[in-house]
């Protein structure tokens, strides 16, 4: 096994994907693909091929839905924190809350409503750097999370408001971060969310960059962050083509 955790972000209401996730958080949602193809799922999946035995799982809307899928299906550790002011806050409160949980040398950080191609993650737990993002490279708009590079690939800035111009691509929210820098980053997070509750983690992260020396890790294969139901049908019609493909563990 992996000396790594995983922390998976699910507090969120996902208000943006309107009545397809009225009941339901949206990591939940039937991809119409193989067996436990939802979001969640093929997170779970992937990291149980990836030999990590643990997960940290910040928990809000329909918490009780999420917490039964992962003890369902997921034969691991799991360690639940409950974001109890989800409706009024964001990930970075989130993220602050699971922090005090990890204890191994590396831990992921991963949005429960993103979908990406396995190998993706494989290549950012073999990846060289300990503590590194997942980047699309892409031409971006202002509704994504955008990245911006230097020469040698360290992460110089990232955030909705940075110049679409400068950007190397779009983060789709999963990360790793070394111990020593998680307590970095817990220090901004304390402080980012003690002025805005609502800030999202890229907010506090980025307040540190000059600090790290955190990687973009580049990722060749699909993957897309699920925010509105437009993105869920893609990962729908993604799914389709990469399960002819023999890609997923389950197979």
């Amino acid at each position: 096994m992996r000396n790594c955790d995983a922390v998976i972000l699910a507090a969120g209401r996902g208000e943006r994907m309107g009545e397809l996730a009225r009941d339901c958080p949206k990591c939940l949602l039937p991809l119409n693909g193989p067996e436990k193809s939802c979001l969640l799922g093929l997170q779970l999946r992937a990291l149980q091929q990836e030999g990590i035995d643990r997960v940290i799982v910040v928990t809000g809307w329909k918490d009780k839905l999420v917490e039964d899928y992962i003890m369902r299906n997921w034969p691991g550790e799991a360690v639940f924190v409950h974001n109890h002011r989800y409706h009024r806050t964001n990930t970075a409160t989130s993220l602050l809350m699971a922090l005090d949980h990890t204890a191994a040398e590396v831990a992921l950080v991963m949005n429960a409503d993103v979908f990406f191609h396995p190998s993706i993650l494989r290549g950012l737990c073999n990846y060289e750097h300990p503590s590194a993002m997942v980047v699309r490279p892409a031409a971006c708009s202002d509704e994504e999370v955008k990245v911006i590079l230097s020469e040698t690939g360290q992460v110089l800035a990232v955030g909705k408001g940075l110049d679409p111009n400068r950007s190397f691509g779009e983060y789709i929210g999963v990360s790793k971060f070394s111990k020593e820098d998680r307590h970095v980053l817990r220090e901004a997070l304390s402080s980012t969310v003690r002025y805005d509750e609502n800030a999202y983690f890229e907010d506090a992260l980025n307040s540190v960059l000059h600090l790290l020396d955190v990687r973009a890790y580049r990722a060749e294969k699909p993957c897309i962050e699920v925010d509105y139901p437009s993105d869920f049908f893609e990962a729908q019609c993604i799914l389709r083509i990469l399960a002819k493909e023999d890609v997923f563990p389950w197979k």
